[in-house]
């Protein structure tokens, strides 16, 4: 449950803008007596009156516990500023008895206005000028007002404070005194030249008149249509010149204000980015990363390729020649593509033997997928599976005659199967084979089996470069 002695509000102070319809303004923050408030009304042009309680404004609200109110103006203040600031009495009306009774009400009254007095010390403190953090060293105190009077406030050597050494007025007329004096110098030079020219002879007449125009080159130009100018020393030093920015640039071979590099110059700097234009002047960062800069250090497509993609970058276009013939096989290089077949083994089966087929020639393998006879997936998905095997050296006796794709050593499919005495004479060549779309996941391992039962270990594989033994896996997604 909430007290009845609370301060719930850091604030002291509420600002408002006017507009000379506007007469209610809320506190915002407790106060205890009307009289704590001070109401202050800003202009426009940013001159300040403390207007008087019940002459200019009245107030509701307040109280003891402290709470909050709303300062009603008489008249609406004109466009501008009202400030309503709490000042709270800094006495102490609260007397306490020896062994007598402890008013807590009355305590807690006197925290709350300790409080109100603290926040409104901050208030003050946090619109005061101070001293930088990292000053350990006092910064000197203030001159005193009387030496201060229509001064500016400088610093000595020491950085202590100290009034100007000319007054406000003096410090104005620098300018005008400058020109006066420039005037003045180019008159009197004007005035000297003249005179030794009545009185002195052609060859005086010459040397004066050099003099002059040397005196009067030394002259500071007159800011006279001269504003927003440079002055500076003309290309043989023999005189004063003023310059526009525009010249000033030329002359010093600076860079013109540009918007591409306007936009680039508004970019935060980051590592592993890259500036690219969006538009017209319009310039963002893209993500340069590690792969990207080895691509791009690389001088040819086919560097690219081996040393910058390597086997396993997706995207790349991929060539590949297959059995000699140059036809080119596009293939993302994130996707296997494996074609290998078999050299020919005799006596591999026949007993119910399991022989695991061992292919002597790869056709193509893209990602390098395929090695000791076994496929291992390179990423998680269907993968198509082709297997295809031929045998001879069957007899009467041999009963079957079968091909499987095998999963981390497990069968998953039998793609081919025939009964050897139904094919025809004993002796003669079986083919089988099938395809199968086994899911697999990253690092599964695929080998290739055949099996005949029923008789003897007679059994051949049939192999060689007519590929009548021979498997093929394809990521298809």
């Amino acid at each position: 449950m909430r007290s009845l002695h609370t301060i719930e509000t850091t604030a002291a102070r509420k600002v408002y803008t006017t507009n000379g319809v506007t007469t209610a303004f809320p506190t915002t923050f407790q106060f205890n007596e009307d009289a704590d408030l001070v109401v202050t009304d800003v202009d426009a042009d940013g001159v300040e009156t403390t207007k008087t309680l019940t002459t200019h404004y009245t107030v509701s609200g307040g109280g003891t516990p402290a709470a909050t109110g709303t300062v009603t103006m008489l008249v609406a203040p004109a466009t501008g500023s009202l400030v309503i600031q709490r000042i709270s009495s800094q006495l102490q009306d609260l007397d306490l008895i020896t062994q007598g009774a402890t008013p807590a009400d009355g305590l807690e009254a006197q925290l709350d206005r300790t409080t109100m007095i603290v926040q409104e010390n901050a208030d003050v403190a946090d619109r005061s000028i101070t001293l930088n953090k990292a000053t350990v060293a006092p910064a000197g105190e203030l001159p005193a007002p009387a030496l201060m009077a229509s001064k500016v406030l400088a610093f000595d050597a020491d950085g202590n404070p100290e009034p100007s050494t000319l007054t406000i007025t003096e410090l104005e007329e620098q300018p005008t005194n400058a020109a006066a004096s420039a005037s003045a110098s180019a008159s009197s030079a004007s005035a000297a030249s003249t005179s030794a020219s009545a009185a002195a002879s052609s060859a005086s007449a010459a040397s004066s008149s050099a003099s002059a125009a040397a005196a009067s080159a030394a002259i500071i130009p007159s800011p006279t249509a001269n504003a927003l100018k440079f002055i500076r020393v003309n290309a043989g030093a023999t005189a004063y010149e003023v310059q526009t920015a525009a010249e000033v640039l030329t002359d010093i071979a600076a860079q013109p204000l540009d918007a591409d590099l306007t936009a680039l110059a508004a970019l935060t700097s980051a590592a592993n980015k890259l500036p690219y234009a969006t538009g017209a002047q319009a310039w963002a960062l893209a993500d340069y990363t590690a792969v990207a800069r080895t691509l791009d250090a690389q001088a040819t497509q086919a560097l690219m390729r081996s040393t910058g993609l390597g086997s396993t970058t997706v995207g790349d276009a991929v060539f590949i020649a297959t059995n000699g013939n140059a036809a080119a096989l596009a293939i993302q290089a994130s996707k296997s593509l494996v074609m290998a077949y078999h050299a020919g083994s005799s006596d591999v089966t026949g007993d119910g033997t399991a022989y695991t087929v061992t292919f002597g020639t790869e056709v193509y393998d893209v990602l390098a997928d395929f090695a000791s006879n076994t496929f291992t997936a390179r990423v998680t998905g269907k993968h198509r599976i082709t297997f295809n095997a031929t045998a001879y050296g069957a007899g009467a006796a041999h009963t079957a005659f079968n091909a499987s794709i095998y999963v981390n050593g497990a069968q998953v499919s039998r793609v081919g199967y025939c009964v050897p005495s139904i094919i025809g004479p004993a002796g003669q060549s079986m083919q089988i084979g099938g395809t199968d779309t086994p899911i697999l996941t990253a690092g599964d391992t695929v080998t290739f089996v055949v099996a005949g039962a029923g008789s003897t270990k007679t059994m051949d594989l049939d192999g060689g470069a007519a590929r009548v033994t021979w498997c093929q896996v394809e990521y298809v997604g």
